[in-house]
C-alpha cells in the first residue's frame, strides 16, 4: 500500500446510534455489537482498483468489511481503469455514509462524494471543480473529526502549481444536507517558506488538532507537522515539527 495512504487513514468510530442494515454480505460481526466500531477507508493506488473500507473493534486490528475482501467501491464512471484512486475518507452524516476521494494525478482539479446507507449501495452524490488558475491541483480531501456537520480539509496548490511544490491547506463545508453544495475553500494553514498537503483537523475538547505534511527541497523531505487553534479555520500555532513524534524524517517522493 502507498506509504502516504497510511498515513491518512482516521480511525472513525461507529456507534450504535448509527441504524445501518446488517446484510450477509457483511458476514463480518462489525454491527453486531453495542461498542464503537472504527472505520477506516483507503485505496491502493492500484490502476482500475476502487476503494475498501477495513472495521476494526479495538482500533488495532482491522479487516476488510466484505467477505469477499473486495473493495466497496469501483465505479468506472469515477474510477478510471488507467488511474484509479489515491486518497479517500469516510464520515457519518445525515444518515449516511459519505466517502470523498481524489484521483492520483498532480493535475487532479476536483473532489468527488459518493454516499450510502448500509456500506454497501453507494451512490454518486457531488463532484467539485476547482478553478485550476486560482488554486491549481487539489490533494488528499480528509474529512474533520469530531465536527457536525463535517467539513472537508485539503490542499490546493496556488497560482496553477501542485500542492506539493506550493500547496497550502484549505478548509471547505457543505452548504445543505445533501452535500450537493459547498463553500468556497478558505486557506487556515500554509506559510509560503514550505509547501503543505495530506492534511487533517480533529476537533477534542475545545480544542482543534491540525496534522499536515511538509514539504521542503520540493518534496524531497517530507516531515509531519501538528498544530492547534481556538476555531476550525484558525489561526494554528504549529507546536510540533521536524522529528517532534518520534517518526523520523524520511523521503516520501
Amino acid at each position: 500500500m502507498n506509504f502516504r495512504l497510511l498515513l491518512l487513514v482516521w480511525l472513525w468510530p461507529l456507534f450504535a446510534g448509527a441504524q445501518v442494515t446488517v446484510s450477509p454480505t457483511l458476514s463480518r460481526p462489525m454491527l453486531q455489537t453495542t461498542n464503537p466500531v472504527y472505520l477506516a477507508s483507503y485505496a491502493r493506488g492500484q490502476p482500475g482498483e476502487g476503494i475498501y473500507i477495513d472495521y476494526s473493534l479495538d482500533g488495532v486490528h482491522f479487516q476488510n468489511i466484505l467477505a469477499s475482501d473486495a473493495a466497496v467501491l469501483n465505479d468506472p464512471e469515477y474510477v478510471p481503469d488507467e488511474v484509479g484512486v489515491w486518497t479517500s475518507s469516510l464520515t457519518w452524516y445525515a444518515g449516511y455514509f459519505w466517502l470523498a476521494w481524489e484521483l492520483p494525478s498532480v493535475e487532479n482539479t476536483k473532489f468527488t462524494l459518493y454516499k450510502s446507507a448500509d456500506l454497501l449501495t453507494w451512490t454518486g452524490a457531488f463532484t467539485n471543480l476547482f478553478d485550476t488558475d486560482t488554486y491549481g491541483a487539489l490533494y488528499a480531501p480528509e474529512w474533520t473529526v469530531g465536527i457536525t456537520p463535517p467539513s472537508l480539509i485539503c490542499a490546493l496548490g496556488t497560482n496553477g502549481a501542485a500542492p506539493n511544490t506550493a500547496g497550502r491547506v484549505y478548509e471547505m463545508h457543505p452548504l445543505n444536507a445533501d452535500m450537493n453544495s459547498w463553500s468556497a475553500p478558505v486557506l487556515i494553514y500554509g506559510p509560503a517558506a514550505n509547501a503543505h498537503a495530506d492534511a487533517m483537523v480533529a476537533l477534542v475538547g475545545s480544542t482543534y488538532h491540525l496534522l499536515a505534511r511538509r514539504h521542503t527541497n520540493g518534496g524531497v523531505i517530507d516531515t509531519i507537522i501538528h498544530g492547534t487553534a481556538s476555531s476550525l479555520t484558525g489561526t494554528y500555532t504549529i507546536d510540533g515539527v521536524a522529528d517532534w513524534a518520534g517518526w523520523g524524517t524520511n523521503s516520501l517522493e
